[in-house]
């Protein structure tokens, strides 16, 4: 189930999606496997729901192709952000071949957290440096980096490493910096997204036995409340210019999201603390890959010309601040639909009503009974 319009700001805002189950909503005690994304104010939306019988990759091909349907074949996502769920780890693949799959990092770390503090025997301290080793691992930003310190972590704590390789290895390029950080996915590392979804859906549920067509039409609600917060943000963004900022970045108001210039200053700002060889050497330009912007030695390489940044060389994320849905539209081959329609008028009166009703119930999903 998808609200129209969350379907057209789907279409415009593609590029990162975050699944995930959640359960106690309705009175048939299915999963119900939602799917948010994100626009360039930093604001979530819903982009649809789906009730399923259980967790397995049959399920999950259904609702990833459901998903994929509401665009073309011409645009895929970004990056795709789950938990790590094996029925849909082997079906993001097979629908999404192009799109990228991150793992939630805030379920890795809990997970090694908890193995770190059982393997310990719950010493606190060990734990603690057992952490701060893992998270260095994952924020490494080469893969020399990530060796040597997950060699430190493999010395050290032995236990808790064995449990690293063989829980999260088989996933490395889904989680490990020095793999995702080539991935544009504007920040978005973990599914805290739609877990906040989960609870502000709960909340208008408001119940754990409610039947299909009470969900929809609380969902509806919701939906409605949540796009009227979101189109008022996006207008801030083309109306209303942020004070102070740089002549750097005077170009970018009313043009891209409040967001995007504060992730720029941000950069910016830390460009200023480093030695002019140290941002030839180790800038990372990790902005510029993963969220679409310009890193800091770039930004101070425009600063010392005396330009201004342009635009365009933003990515097309940042710059929507009205959607439509007409980008990612699909397309449907009149031709073929013609045809399709003289089939009908040619068929038998009782397949031509049955195929009729179909049809109809497609379109007007609204009229048709709940059992």
């Amino acid at each position: 189930m998808a609200h129209p319009e969350a379907v057209k700001m789907f279409r415009s805002y593609y590029y990162v999606v975050q699944i995930d189950s959640t359960y106690k909503t309705n009175e048939y005690r299915l999963p119900l496997v939602e799917m948010v994304g994100v626009t360039p104010v930093g604001k979530s939306f819903v982009i649809a729901y789906a009730l399923v019988t259980h967790e397995s990759e049959e399920k999950y091909l259904w609702v990833l192709r459901k998903l994929k349907a509401l665009l073309n074949d011409a645009v895929q996502p970004n990056a795709i952000v789950t938990d790590c769920e094996g029925g849909l780890l082997n079906a993001i693949p097979i629908v999404f071949p192009d799109s990228s799959h991150l793992l939630c990092l805030w379920h890795i770390y809990s997970n090694v957290e908890t193995k770190a503090l059982n393997i310990t025997k719950h010493d606190n301290w060990a734990k603690h440096v057992t952490f701060n080793l893992f998270t260095a691992v994952i924020e490494a930003a080469t893969e020399d980096k990530f060796n040597v310190v997950w060699g430190k972590l493999a010395r050290e704590w032995a236990g808790v490493a064995a449990y690293i390789e063989r829980q999260w290895f088989p996933h490395l390029e889904k989680w490990a910096k020095y793999r995702t950080n080539k991935i544009t996915h504007f920040g978005n590392t973990s599914t805290s997204r739609v877990e906040s979804a989960h609870a502000n859906l709960k909340r208008w549920l408001n119940s754990a036995k409610l039947a299909v067509d009470s969900i929809w039409i609380r969902f509806h609600s919701l939906m409605e409340t949540q796009h009227v917060e979101i189109r008022h943000s996006l207008e801030l963004s083309r109306s209303r210019r942020l004070t102070g900022i740089q002549r750097l970045f005077s170009r970018l108001s009313l043009k891209i999201s409040k967001n995007a210039i504060c992730e720029l200053r941000e950069e910016f700002e830390r460009g200023a603390k480093m030695t002019e060889d140290a941002l030839t050497i180790d800038c990372g330009c990790v902005k510029a890959t993963t969220f679409g912007l310009l890193c800091a030695c770039s930004l101070h390489r425009i600063s010392r010309n005396g330009s201004r940044v342009p635009v365009d060389v933003l990515h097309a994320f940042w710059r929507k601040l009205e959607y439509d849905g007409s980008e990612a539209m699909p397309t449907c081959d009149d031709d073929r639909l013609e045809e399709l329609f003289d089939e009908i008028r040619n068929a038998d009166p009782s397949m031509r009503s049955s195929m009729f009703d179909a049809l109809y119930s497609q379109i007007h999903p609204e009229q048709e009974d709940v059992g």
